[in-house]
């Protein structure tokens, strides 16, 4: 299955602009190897896992010839530090100048929940400030304040603080309840995904896509249920019967 799902992971991300769909599967295999073969996390496996990180954009940006391996690293550069504090200034200006607020119209779960349409926030932000070619789409994704601020203003935002704190804590929960292997797994998604949040939204990763990293983690928390009650159910099966006669004098 771990096989299996790799394969389909590499094909998807050959054909799809998601190639980081590979490092996070390389990196969730990593972590729930070291865990599931009860080995101390090291400073080698660190330093592993950071220069896998750290070359697998260098490489994606070498392969998409973008001007070199100097070009490459300013594009990183100004990728990390500065477009994430930009975009994050265009939601804040967008809303509600320009266009009314959205009342959750972003989060797909939402909107399918009350029926309503689904507006992709981070496509439309870029197609208004930063679309120069007009075949070309993107998205430009910003943290939950931006989100949460395009939704419902300044209410928003805190809604959606108390929401991804919430979301947190359960995924922390649930993460103690899962056997060693999965839970490693998991974690091990969750740190690609946490390494990945200057150009992501925290509520999108949790939240807002089904299935997001929430869903995941209550899939593998009620399969893990199922699977002890058919684990308990085949040793009483097994379990032979003893029969008490009574002794006669």
């Amino acid at each position: 299955m771990a096989a299996t799902t790799l394969g389909v992971a590499c094909l998807y991300a050959l054909v799809t602009t998601e190639r980081l769909v590979v490092g996070q599967i390389l990196l969730a295999a990593l972590v729930s190897g070291v865990v599931a073969g009860r080995r101390t996390l090291s400073v080698k496996h660190v330093i592993g896992g950071a220069v896998a990180l750290v070359s697998f954009p260098v490489v994606f940006g070498l392969y998409a010839g973008v001007g070199g391996l100097s070009g490459t690293l300013t594009g990183l550069r100004r990728r990390i530090l500065f477009v994430p504090g930009d975009v994050m200034v265009r939601y804040f200006i967008e809303f509600p100048r320009r266009t009314p607020f959205l009342r959750g119209a972003s989060v797909p779960k939402v909107s399918r929940l009350t029926g309503g349409e689904t507006f992709n926030l981070s496509e439309f932000i870029y197609r208004e400030y930063y679309q120069r070619n007009t075949p070309l789409v993107g998205n430009a994704n910003a943290s939950f304040l931006g989100v949460g601020w395009a939704n419902a203003g300044m209410v928003g935002v805190i809604v959606w603080s108390l929401a991804v704190g919430a979301a947190l804590v359960l995924v922390e929960r649930l993460l103690r309840r899962l056997p060693r292997r999965s839970a490693a797994a998991a974690r091990g998604v969750a740190v690609f995904h946490t390494v990945m949040l200057t150009f992501t939204d925290i509520t999108r990763t949790l939240l807002g896509y089904a299935p997001g990293f929430l869903d995941l983690i209550v899939i593998l928390w009620f399969l893990h249920i199922v699977d002890q009650r058919l684990a308990l159910r085949s040793q009483a099966a097994v379990v032979p019967r003893v029969q008490f006669r009574p002794q006669t004098s």
